[in-house]
């Protein structure tokens, strides 16, 4: 299937993740009627902190940077999204190694664990400037 159903590029202004999260969710809901509020939940969760990340982490604020954002449906059950910056890109293998050490409660990583914890699964590509965050969603049948 593989059907992208959204795809911009974004300012690295964090007022733009709400709007952009926004659309993607309602296209969603219009592309996999039943998908349970849960995942809607959670999907929102991952895009947020993903975007976030590469809003402050990749391209460290600069307004002039922009970030890539893709959603795909992969089939009825399964999503997949691409989240790209303009940044350096950085040590992502040393990243996932120390990942499982981090301390939850710092502000430092928090966001990632959260999408690790939310999602099947994370990659990443061009030495870290694009993750790849596939998720399987539940129907919700009334």
């Amino acid at each position: 299937m593989n059907d992208v159903i959204f795809l911009t590029a974004i300012n690295s202004d964090i007022s733009n993740i709400g709007p952009t999260v926004k659309e993607i969710l309602f296209l969603l809901s219009k592309h996999i009627p039943h998908i349970s509020k849960e995942d809607i939940i959670d999907i929102k969760l991952i895009l947020s902190e993903a975007i976030s990340n590469a809003i402050i982490h990749g391209n460290h604020k600069d307004k002039n940077k922009r970030v890539v954002i893709k959603a795909m449906i992969i089939n009825t059950a399964k999503v997949m999204f691409k989240i790209e910056d303009e940044g350096y890109g950085f040590d992502y293998k040393n990243f996932l190694q120390n990942i499982k050490f981090q301390d939850i409660y710092r502000e430092d990583g928090r966001g990632f664990l959260l999408i690790n914890s939310l999602s099947d699964s994370i990659e990443f590509f061009k030495n870290g400037r694009e993750l790849h965050i596939c998720k399987t969603v539940v129907h919700d049948y009334v």
